[in-house]
């Protein structure tokens, strides 16, 4: 998938409060990947990111899981490699 595609709601049942990414949103990242990560060799920090973003949209609507997933994506789109680094991992 391209970055300038629309990307896809998460299968959430009942989510209601999905708003898609506003264009202003989609170059914030943008310019988070392109001048924020010093080479493509090095992964992108989903914390690092959000927090980016968080400063810079602070009343963005996305929950911190579709603002991680909108990240991931635009960035593995990039050609990037992504740390997720955002939450514990789960035991089964």
């Amino acid at each position: 998938m391209h970055v300038d595609q629309e990307l896809a709601p998460a299968a959430v049942p009942g989510n209601p409060s999905w708003n898609p990414p506003s264009y202003d949103l989609t170059i914030a990242i943008r310019t988070y990947l392109f001048f924020g990560i010093p080479t493509r060799r090095q992964p992108v920090s989903l914390v690092r990111a959000m927090g980016y973003i968080r400063r810079k949209f602070p009343e963005c609507a996305l929950c911190d899981d579709e603002l991680e997933i909108l990240i991931a994506r635009h960035a593995i789109a990039a050609g990037y490699m992504v740390h997720f680094d955002g939450k514990p991992t789960r035991t089964v």
